[in-house]
């Protein structure tokens, strides 16, 4: 997982889970 999609989940509040 990227640090900017990390970023980006925070930012909407989302899980990093919904990103990996």
């Amino acid at each position: 997982l990227k640090p900017l999609a990390q970023t980006h989940a925070t930012k909407h509040k989302i899980p990093v889970k919904y990103l990996e």
